[in-house]
């Protein structure tokens, strides 16, 4: 089924609204689990902790062993379990409700690029069909076992934290700090996988509706959002054409997007090169590096040689920007 008078920029403007959008939404759900960790998970917290410094303070010739056998250290090591857990669990809803919303937002989407570009599309999947295709969340998934893991690995840390800075002889000040670092490991991987997990779930969902439409889309273009956060592999792939079967296997919290591709259209008038190497001198070197822009202008590698592929238990492979040091040793 033909396209009727697509216009590019109606196609540019959708896709850069889409990426402002899923900004918007990953941005609401991060403020939802970091409101959480610092109003009741540190709040809860912040006590026990300020208690066990006062104990090292007051006891400076106290040992590993010592400060272990402590009520308050103990009483500080059950709340730090029973806190990430509950941050974890909250976590985990806001990272499926984050997904969700992608997937429904992507299936609207694709109505109003319909819409826009006068496309006859009536075959659009539904939203439960590509919750399934995703199966990032499902019970049995890797990366529900690595949600699980989060409230473990960051109370062990918490633990070692305190035991090596009393043995160091560490200020309690410092072994405090310490602690808050440890806890914000779970914070930290909390944000990551919100941020990955809705995008990826946004994009596979817009693939299914492309595939859906095969007769009408050939496939799609890998889309940037060119700014000062774009990394040199994101940028690299700007403009590059992909069949239906491939996914848009972008880097842990990578923003960039499918445009497709209908049969019989261009799409995309410049590359990622062709975009960077019209900046200027300065802006290059900024978003290459000093070190990497150098080689580059040297001659040591091209400008293709900026993307490599790595595996990740759940994406597959992941695309992320080359090592200078593997784009020189080559």
């Amino acid at each position: 089924m033909p396209t009727k008078g697509l216009v590019i920029p109606k196609l540019l403007a959708w896709i850069q609204r889409i990426q402002k959008q899923q900004d918007a939404i990953t941005n609401e759900y991060v403020r939802r689990i970091l409101d959480y960790y610092q109003n009741r998970t540190l709040k809860v917290l912040n006590d026990k902790i300020k208690i066990v410094e006062l104990k090292i303070e007051a006891n400076p010739e106290i040992t590993p062993g010592g400060i272990k056998k402590t009520t308050e250290y103990k009483e500080l090591i059950v709340s730090v379990s029973d806190e990430l857990e509950d941050f974890v669990n909250f976590a985990s809803i806001e990272i499926d409700l984050a997904s969700t919303q992608s997937v429904k937002n992507a299936v609207a989407d694709i109505g109003v690029l319909a819409g826009n570009i006068n496309m006859d599309m009536a075959r659009i999947v539904t939203p439960s069909a590509v919750e399934i295709l995703t199966g990032y969340l499902a019970e049995d998934s890797v990366l529900y076992g690595r949600i699980g893991l989060w409230a473990g690995n960051s109370t062990a840390k918490v633990v070692q934290s305190i035991i090596d800075g009393v043995g160091l002889g560490r200020n309690p000040v410092k072994i405090a700090r310490d602690i808050y670092k440890a806890l914000g490991l779970s914070l930290q991987d909390a944000i990551r996988t919100t941020r990955t997990v809705q995008l990826y779930s946004y994009r596979e969902a817009t693939r299914a509706n492309y595939i859906a439409n095969s007769d009408i889309i050939k496939g799609w273009i890998w889309y940037t959002a060119m700014d000062d956060r774009t990394c040199m592999s994101c940028l690299n792939m700007h403009g590059t054409f992909h069949e239906l079967t491939e996914q848009l296997n972008d880097h842990h919290n990578g923003r960039c997007t499918m445009l497709p591709y209908p049969f019989g259209q261009a799409v995309i008038k410049f590359t990622g090169q062709e975009y960077f190497d019209g900046l200027d001198e300065k802006t290059r070197e900024t978003m290459m590096g000093k070190g990497k822009y150098k080689a580059y202008k040297d001659g040591l590698f091209t400008f293709d040689k900026l993307t490599r592929e790595l595996p990740d238990p759940v994406y597959g492979l992941m695309r992320s920007e080359t090592p200078l040091k593997d784009l020189v040793n080559e």
